[in-house]
């Protein structure tokens, strides 16, 4: 999920429900959330930008294209510049100034052009003269599964001009240099196999991640963890559960993590990492946002929005 600057606008979307669109929850007017349309994307990911803008990324089906929205939390309908990216082609549509607020780096299953049937998963790169340059990644290799592996997600390493991959059923996060165009490093995290969600806190040098069912502190440049707790147990046929997305509180010192198959929101103290409440929820939240003590989550399965005072009883 992402939120306005002025905590009164929440967005989210589930590719499984949301399709090509968005599901906003304009809390500041105390109206129910909707759904709005954008695409006939098969899903879409989200981007949250400076200054009050978001990208929204989406991801067709037949993998022909890749199309990159920006929008403003004051009217997210209103689509105020798009690329259009495909193996031999980009274009951009709208005002260009834009993009100076949002992130310059994606990365996308894509077609290669004339090779019919073939695909792989390319380095998006905006730059400032109107150019999309689709950047070959030569770690990703047959070292990975490419049916079950794809690449997760891309983000910039803060203070660095690096940038870290995460790949899906793999804990090893990649860091990667996109001037020399060579990976550099991997980061271990807790080694099960999730799909890593990564998050720097922007107040410390730290590197946050889900792995699997496992949440992790870990220190910037070395990329030691710090500190790590497993939030979910097995299940009675001995298969691993997964925990949702995780939210850091206005504080700064309480993180909440949405659990699926406990029905529940658990919140941790960000230096101790010990659970310190729970609050819980009638289905199985899997995005979460805490704003102002009131927890916001949405449904593993079928998005479906609920929301609940924060409980920090003790657990």
């Amino acid at each position: 999920m992402i939120v306005s600057p002025g905590k009164d606008v929440i967005i989210s979307s589930i590719g499984w429900v949301d399709k090509g669109g968005l599901s906003i929850w304009q809390i500041g007017k105390k109206t129910a959330p909707f759904h709005m349309s954008l695409s006939d994307a098969s899903f879409v990911g989200l981007r949250e930008g400076s200054d009050g803008y978001f990208a929204a990324c989406h991801h067709f089906e037949d993998c022909k294209a890749l199309e990159i929205t920006a929008h403003s939390f004051a009217d997210p309908a209103r689509i105020l510049s798009k690329w259009t990216i495909a193996a031999a082609r980009s274009s951009v549509e709208g005002n260009p100034l834009v993009w100076r607020h949002l992130d310059r780096f994606y990365v996308a299953h894509l077609s290669r052009g004339s090779l019919t049937g073939q695909f792989d998963y390319y380095l998006i790169h905006l730059n400032e003269f109107g150019d999309a340059e689709l950047i070959e990644l030569d770690w990703y290799d047959d070292s990975y599964d490419k049916m079950y592996q794809g690449i997760v997600s891309v983000c910039r390493i803060p203070d660095s001009e690096n940038l870290i991959f995460s790949v899906q059923r793999d804990s090893e996060p990649v860091i990667y240099d996109p001037t020399a165009r060579i990976a550099v490093g991997k980061i271990r995290l807790s080694g099960n196999y999730g799909n890593p969600k990564l998050h720097f806190r922007t107040s410390a040098n730290e590197l946050w991640a889900i792995d699997y069912d496992t949440l992790l502190r870990i220190e910037t440049g070395s990329w030691t963890i710090e500190k790590s707790i497993r939030l979910q147990g097995d299940k009675q046929d001995g298969y691993q559960q997964f925990v949702g997305d995780f939210w850091f509180h206005d504080d700064d010192a309480l993180c909440s993590v949405a659990r699926p198959y406990s029905g529940d929101v658990v919140t941790l103290d960000m230096e101790s990492f010990q659970v310190i409440g729970s609050t819980a929820f009638p289905e199985q939240p899997l995005k979460v946002a805490v704003i102002e003590r009131m927890v916001f989550v949405r449904d593993w399965k079928t998005g479906q929005w609920f929301k609940n005072s924060l409980n920090l009883e003790p657990v």
